[in-house]
């Protein structure tokens, strides 16, 4: 299986190599950034991000760029002769499906360690204490389950149509939330001592906006029920099951895939 997390890896080096550059140059921009206000002194005027709120920008910025690594990964050996290589020796098809598997699932995880890594480091730089773990897992958690997804249907149908059908379950998500934002009961965002009402006053303020709504949302889980907080740190485990259950499949389905008519 190494030979295929290899060849992987080899066909989508070029992209690779431009996700590592744009990676650091959006941390070098980030820190231009911070420093600029801060250094010069016609700028002093000028809003401040502050430490948090940067580092938390810049996770999402490398979250993404590792998503269109994973996407890449999903399109590599697209072409019929690379399926009818996977399915000609015995047991190579599963070969083929895990290192996929394991080459998404390696690239989320290196990307975590790279945000926890930028976090202490920009810590330690600004004397602060920076601790996104929580919520980037929870993002990078979430882009392994659309994977989990994704991938059967790429490797049956096809990487084009797996990934509109990826974009239609991101947009459904997302129209859930805005139909529950819109209609459902939103004290805590909405309400007099809501967290957008509260944000509100904190910016006519001039008061720390990514402290207040860390605040807002710490209390927010300090009122958790037993039940909400179990479901929540059980979210990741599930996620790791539906993987591997998406890996099953995707070894039931290989073979049609590589003889479908669009191959």
């Amino acid at each position: 299986m190494r030979g295929h997390i290899y060849k992987d890896l080899y066909l989508i080096r070029n992209k690779t190599i431009y996700s590592i550059i744009m990676s650091v140059f959006t941390i070098i921009f980030g820190f231009v950034i911070y420093l600029l206000p801060r250094t010069v002194p016609d700028m002093d005027g000028i809003p401040m991000p502050s430490v948090s709120s940067l580092v938390l920008m810049l996770d999402i910025l490398i979250i993404i760029n590792a998503s269109v690594l994973c996407n890449e990964v999903i399109k590599t050996d697209k072409e019929r002769v690379w399926g009818y290589y996977g399915v000609a020796l015995p047991g190579s098809e599963k070969s083929v499906v895990a290192a996929k598997y394991m080459t998404v699932f390696i690239l989320y995880f290196i990307t975590f360690l790279i945000t926890e890594l930028l976090g202490v480091i920009v810590g330690l730089f600004a004397n602060e204490l920076v601790n996104w773990s929580m919520p980037v897992l929870y993002i990078i958690m979430f882009g392994v389950l659309l994977r989990a997804v994704e991938m059967p249907l790429a490797i049956r149908f096809g990487a084009d149509k797996a990934n509109g059908i990826r974009i239609l379950m991101t947009t459904v998500i997302v129209l859930i939330i805005g139909i529950y934002l819109g209609f459902g009961n939103i004290e805590w965002l909405m309400g007099e001592n809501g967290i957008l009402k509260n944000l509100i006053a904190a910016i006519e303020e001039d008061q720390n906006v990514i402290e207040t709504a860390k605040n807002e949302i710490s209390g927010i889980l300090a009122k958790m029920t037993y039940w909400s907080i179990i479901l929540s740190s059980l979210f990741p485990h599930v996620v790791v099951i539906l993987y591997y259950i998406s890996y099953r499949v995707s070894c039931k389905v290989y073979k049609k895939g590589v003889t479908r008519a669009d191959a």
